[in-house]
């Protein structure tokens, strides 16, 4: 496997992770679970802390699938030369 090609697959992984992120983060303020909505509506400046709450999962989202993307390419890859 090429660099280009790791590389192709470890951002495939990552943008999963990273609509997982948003869909959940999406959802759970839909929802209002566990009053996240009313926590984004009761702030200083809702936009932002929507922005950083949406955000923020994105990222951890995207970063573990990338993290956990990378591991199962390795454990699948031929040993030897």
């Amino acid at each position: 496997m090429t660099d280009q090609q790791l590389l192709h697959k470890i951002l495939v992984h990552c943008a999963m992770g990273a609509f997982l992120g948003c869909t959940f983060s999406g959802t759970m303020m839909f929802l209002n679970i566990a009053r996240a909505c009313d926590l984004v509506l009761g702030s200083a400046t809702p936009l932002m802390t929507a922005i950083v709450i949406v955000g923020g999962s994105c990222v951890y989202f995207a970063f573990g699938a990338a993290v956990t993307g990378f591991h199962f390419i390795f454990m699948d890859a031929p040993a030897g030369p």
